[in-house]
Protein backbone atom coordinates (compact mmCIF):
# COMPACT_ATOMS: atom_id res chain seq x y z
CA UNK A 1 0.00 0.00 0.00
CA UNK A 2 1.40 3.57 -1.03
CA UNK A 3 1.88 6.28 1.48
CA UNK A 4 -1.07 8.26 -0.59
CA UNK A 5 -3.50 5.12 0.16
CA UNK A 6 -2.32 5.33 4.11
CA UNK A 7 -3.04 9.06 4.45
CA UNK A 8 -6.82 8.92 2.99
CA UNK A 9 -9.01 6.75 5.36
CA UNK A 10 -6.93 8.08 8.64
CA UNK A 11 -7.14 11.61 7.74
CA UNK A 12 -10.84 11.34 6.98
CA UNK A 13 -11.23 9.91 10.44
CA UNK A 14 -8.44 12.09 12.11
CA UNK A 15 -10.81 15.36 11.07
CA UNK A 16 -14.25 15.01 12.11
CA UNK A 17 -14.31 15.26 16.10
CA UNK A 18 -15.32 18.45 17.47
CA UNK A 19 -16.20 19.75 20.54
CA UNK A 20 -18.40 22.47 22.14
CA UNK A 21 -17.05 25.96 20.34
CA UNK A 22 -18.10 29.97 19.35
CA UNK A 23 -20.25 28.25 16.24
CA UNK A 24 -23.54 26.23 16.53
CA UNK A 25 -22.06 22.76 16.10
CA UNK A 26 -24.02 19.26 14.69
CA UNK A 27 -25.55 16.82 16.70
CA UNK A 28 -23.00 15.35 19.04
CA UNK A 29 -20.80 18.06 18.64
CA UNK A 30 -19.35 17.12 15.13
CA UNK A 31 -19.37 20.00 12.52
CA UNK A 32 -20.23 19.54 9.40
CA UNK A 33 -17.00 21.20 6.65
CA UNK A 34 -15.22 20.64 3.37
CA UNK A 35 -11.71 21.07 3.56
CA UNK A 36 -8.10 20.91 1.53
CA UNK A 37 -5.06 20.28 2.80
CA UNK A 38 -1.43 20.37 0.56
CA UNK A 39 0.71 18.35 0.82
CA UNK A 40 4.57 17.56 0.88
CA UNK A 41 7.21 15.65 1.45
CA UNK A 42 9.05 16.28 4.88
CA UNK A 43 11.43 13.82 4.98
CA UNK A 44 12.80 10.14 3.84
CA UNK A 45 15.41 7.82 5.41
CA UNK A 46 18.79 7.03 3.90
CA UNK A 47 17.28 4.11 1.98
CA UNK A 48 14.35 5.49 0.43
CA UNK A 49 13.91 5.69 -3.30
CA UNK A 50 11.73 8.86 -3.11
CA UNK A 51 13.14 12.28 -3.60
CA UNK A 52 10.19 15.01 -3.75
CA UNK A 53 6.35 14.44 -3.44
CA UNK A 54 3.59 17.21 -3.86
CA UNK A 55 0.05 16.93 -3.93
CA UNK A 56 -3.29 17.77 -1.98
CA UNK A 57 -6.11 16.07 -0.12
CA UNK A 58 -9.68 17.31 -0.57
CA UNK A 59 -12.10 16.24 2.49
CA UNK A 60 -15.55 16.65 3.45
CA UNK A 61 -17.70 15.63 5.72
CA UNK A 62 -21.52 16.12 6.29
CA UNK A 63 -24.00 15.05 8.86
CA UNK A 64 -27.06 13.59 8.03
CA UNK A 65 -30.44 12.56 10.28
CA UNK A 66 -28.96 9.27 11.50
CA UNK A 67 -25.15 9.55 10.52
CA UNK A 68 -21.95 10.78 8.90
CA UNK A 69 -21.32 10.58 5.53
CA UNK A 70 -17.20 11.30 4.48
CA UNK A 71 -15.51 11.94 1.20
CA UNK A 72 -11.81 12.07 0.68
CA UNK A 73 -9.75 12.53 -2.51
CA UNK A 74 -5.74 12.45 -2.13
CA UNK A 75 -3.55 13.32 -4.74
CA UNK A 76 -0.01 12.69 -4.85
CA UNK A 77 2.89 12.92 -7.60
CA UNK A 78 6.15 10.97 -6.15
CA UNK A 79 9.43 11.77 -7.59
CA UNK A 80 12.20 8.75 -7.56
CA UNK A 81 15.91 9.09 -7.82
CA UNK A 82 15.91 6.94 -10.92
CA UNK A 83 14.08 9.93 -12.62
CA UNK A 84 10.72 8.44 -12.96
CA UNK A 85 7.43 9.43 -11.46
CA UNK A 86 3.92 8.40 -10.30
CA UNK A 87 1.17 10.05 -9.99
CA UNK A 88 -1.50 8.36 -7.03
CA UNK A 89 -5.21 9.35 -6.38
CA UNK A 90 -6.83 7.61 -3.85
CA UNK A 91 -10.77 7.97 -3.73
CA UNK A 92 -12.54 7.07 -0.03
CA UNK A 93 -15.74 7.41 0.79
CA UNK A 94 -18.16 5.51 3.84
CA UNK A 95 -21.37 6.13 5.77
CA UNK A 96 -21.27 5.22 9.62
CA UNK A 97 -24.32 5.74 11.87
CA UNK A 98 -24.73 8.11 14.70
CA UNK A 99 -25.32 5.06 17.44
CA UNK A 100 -21.45 3.32 15.61
CA UNK A 101 -23.01 -0.08 15.02
CA UNK A 102 -23.12 0.20 10.87
CA UNK A 103 -20.66 1.16 8.69
CA UNK A 104 -20.26 1.81 4.62
CA UNK A 105 -17.11 2.09 2.80
CA UNK A 106 -15.62 2.37 -0.78
CA UNK A 107 -12.49 3.32 -1.96
CA UNK A 108 -10.54 3.40 -5.16
CA UNK A 109 -6.78 3.47 -6.00
CA UNK A 110 -5.37 4.85 -9.69
CA UNK A 111 -2.20 5.27 -10.63
CA UNK A 112 -1.14 6.90 -13.00
CA UNK A 113 -4.29 6.84 -14.29
CA UNK A 114 -5.52 3.44 -14.32
CA UNK A 115 -7.38 2.14 -11.32
CA UNK A 116 -5.36 -1.09 -9.61
CA UNK A 117 -7.54 -1.63 -6.84
CA UNK A 118 -11.17 -1.07 -5.63
CA UNK A 119 -12.23 -2.51 -2.39
CA UNK A 120 -16.30 -2.40 -1.45
CA UNK A 121 -18.53 -3.19 1.74
CA UNK A 122 -20.07 -3.48 5.09
CA UNK A 123 -19.44 -3.96 8.20
CA UNK A 124 -21.92 -3.99 11.74
CA UNK A 125 -21.42 -5.22 15.15
CA UNK A 126 -24.18 -6.59 17.78
CA UNK A 127 -24.32 -3.69 19.94
CA UNK A 128 -21.48 -0.83 21.66
CA UNK A 129 -18.65 -2.54 22.89
CA UNK A 130 -19.74 -5.82 21.15
CA UNK A 131 -18.02 -8.54 18.21
CA UNK A 132 -19.34 -7.95 14.86
CA UNK A 133 -18.43 -8.87 11.15
CA UNK A 134 -17.35 -6.82 8.30
CA UNK A 135 -18.08 -7.75 4.54
CA UNK A 136 -16.07 -7.27 1.65
CA UNK A 137 -18.21 -7.63 -1.83
CA UNK A 138 -14.99 -6.01 -4.11
CA UNK A 139 -12.23 -7.03 -5.42
CA UNK A 140 -14.32 -10.33 -3.96
CA UNK A 141 -16.38 -11.72 -0.99
CA UNK A 142 -14.58 -12.01 1.93
CA UNK A 143 -15.87 -11.74 5.67
CA UNK A 144 -13.59 -10.72 8.75
CA UNK A 145 -14.81 -11.11 12.30
CA UNK A 146 -14.50 -7.72 13.99
CA UNK A 147 -13.64 -8.13 17.98
CA UNK A 148 -15.55 -7.15 20.79
CA UNK A 149 -14.80 -3.21 21.31
CA UNK A 150 -14.01 -2.45 17.53
CA UNK A 151 -14.76 0.94 16.83
CA UNK A 152 -15.29 2.72 13.74
CA UNK A 153 -13.57 5.93 12.60
CA UNK A 154 -16.00 8.48 13.70
CA UNK A 155 -16.83 6.80 16.68
CA UNK A 156 -12.89 6.23 17.63
CA UNK A 157 -11.93 9.72 17.27
CA UNK A 158 -15.02 10.86 19.47
CA UNK A 159 -14.02 8.51 22.31
CA UNK A 160 -10.55 9.79 21.63
CA UNK A 161 -10.93 12.96 22.30
CA UNK A 162 -13.70 12.77 25.27
CA UNK A 163 -10.76 10.61 26.84
CA UNK A 164 -7.98 13.61 26.16
CA UNK A 165 -10.37 16.27 27.89
CA UNK A 166 -10.57 14.14 31.30
CA UNK A 167 -6.82 14.08 31.21
CA UNK A 168 -6.25 10.60 29.81
CA UNK A 169 -3.01 10.33 27.67
CA UNK A 170 -3.15 7.01 26.57
CA UNK A 171 -6.40 5.29 24.59
CA UNK A 172 -5.76 2.10 22.71
CA UNK A 173 -8.76 0.59 20.97
CA UNK A 174 -9.31 -1.87 18.04
CA UNK A 175 -10.84 -0.22 14.77
CA UNK A 176 -11.91 -0.97 11.18
CA UNK A 177 -11.87 1.41 8.55
CA UNK A 178 -12.59 -0.23 5.24
CA UNK A 179 -9.34 1.07 3.85
CA UNK A 180 -7.53 -1.70 3.21
CA UNK A 181 -7.85 -5.87 3.81
CA UNK A 182 -5.66 -5.21 6.57
CA UNK A 183 -8.29 -4.12 8.83
CA UNK A 184 -8.92 -3.95 11.65
CA UNK A 185 -6.10 -2.31 13.54
CA UNK A 186 -4.62 -1.77 16.67
CA UNK A 187 -4.66 1.52 17.25
CA UNK A 188 -2.36 3.11 19.87
CA UNK A 189 -2.65 6.79 20.69
CA UNK A 190 -0.94 9.38 23.23
CA UNK A 191 -2.31 12.36 23.83
CA UNK A 192 -0.06 15.44 24.23
CA UNK A 193 -0.80 18.74 26.45
CA UNK A 194 -3.21 21.21 24.47
CA UNK A 195 -0.57 23.50 23.01
CA UNK A 196 -1.55 27.65 23.24
CA UNK A 197 -4.12 29.38 21.16
CA UNK A 198 -3.57 28.82 17.44
CA UNK A 199 -4.39 31.67 14.79
CA UNK A 200 -4.12 29.83 11.63
CA UNK A 201 -6.99 29.70 8.94
CA UNK A 202 -10.03 29.19 10.06
CA UNK A 203 -13.79 29.62 8.17
CA UNK A 204 -15.58 32.71 9.37
CA UNK A 205 -17.77 32.10 12.73
CA UNK A 206 -14.51 30.15 13.84
CA UNK A 207 -12.62 31.93 16.84
CA UNK A 208 -8.99 30.83 17.66
CA UNK A 209 -8.64 27.98 19.88
CA UNK A 210 -5.73 25.54 21.95
CA UNK A 211 -4.41 22.82 19.99
CA UNK A 212 -4.35 19.30 20.86
CA UNK A 213 -1.54 17.45 19.47
CA UNK A 214 -2.15 13.58 18.98
CA UNK A 215 -0.07 10.61 17.72
CA UNK A 216 -1.38 7.80 16.69
CA UNK A 217 0.14 4.09 15.92
CA UNK A 218 -1.91 1.67 14.20
CA UNK A 219 -0.35 -1.88 14.81
CA UNK A 220 -1.70 -5.42 13.06
CA UNK A 221 -4.66 -6.77 14.84
CA UNK A 222 -2.92 -10.09 14.58
CA UNK A 223 -0.51 -8.52 17.57
CA UNK A 224 2.51 -10.40 15.69
CA UNK A 225 4.23 -6.65 14.87
CA UNK A 226 6.25 -5.19 17.46
CA UNK A 227 6.37 -1.87 15.08
CA UNK A 228 3.47 0.14 13.77
CA UNK A 229 2.88 -0.59 10.31
CA UNK A 230 2.61 3.67 9.96
CA UNK A 231 1.70 6.35 11.78
CA UNK A 232 -0.12 9.42 11.62
CA UNK A 233 0.11 13.31 14.06
CA UNK A 234 -2.79 15.32 13.92
CA UNK A 235 -3.16 19.06 15.45
CA UNK A 236 -6.83 19.32 16.38
CA UNK A 237 -8.54 22.49 17.86
CA UNK A 238 -11.06 22.36 20.21
CA UNK A 239 -13.37 22.32 17.82
CA UNK A 240 -12.25 19.17 16.12
CA UNK A 241 -11.07 20.81 12.56
CA UNK A 242 -7.38 19.60 12.39
CA UNK A 243 -4.70 22.26 11.06
CA UNK A 244 -1.86 19.76 10.12
CA UNK A 245 -1.41 16.57 10.24
CA UNK A 246 1.92 14.11 9.56
CA UNK A 247 2.19 10.78 7.82
CA UNK A 248 4.96 8.51 7.99
CA UNK A 249 4.78 4.96 6.78
CA UNK A 250 7.56 2.65 4.80
CA UNK A 251 10.73 5.12 4.52
CA UNK A 252 8.81 8.58 3.74
CA UNK A 253 7.39 11.32 6.44
CA UNK A 254 4.15 13.24 4.32
CA UNK A 255 3.32 16.94 6.01
CA UNK A 256 -0.41 17.88 5.28
CA UNK A 257 -1.48 21.54 6.07
CA UNK A 258 -4.85 23.22 5.70
CA UNK A 259 -4.99 25.48 3.27
CA UNK A 260 -8.90 25.95 2.76
CA UNK A 261 -12.04 25.56 4.74
CA UNK A 262 -15.50 25.72 4.51
CA UNK A 263 -18.46 24.82 7.03
CA UNK A 264 -21.70 23.12 5.64
CA UNK A 265 -25.20 23.63 7.49
CA UNK A 266 -26.53 20.82 9.66
CA UNK A 267 -29.71 18.67 8.23
CA UNK A 268 -32.68 19.94 9.80
CA UNK A 269 -34.01 16.38 10.85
Amino acid sequence: MTAAERIGAWACAALILSTTGPVALAAEGLVSHRAIYRIVLSSTRPQSSVTAANGAMHYSFAETCDGWNVENQTFISFSYTEGTTAETTWSFASTESKDGLRYRFRVRNDRDGETVDRLQGDATLKARGAAGIARFVQPEAEEVELPAGTLFPTRHVQDLLAAARTGTKSFNRVVFDGSSRDNPYEVSAVVLSPIAADGGLRPKGLGPSRIWPVQLAFFPHDGQADLPEFELSIRYREDGIADRLQQAVDDIVLDLELTEIELLPTPSC
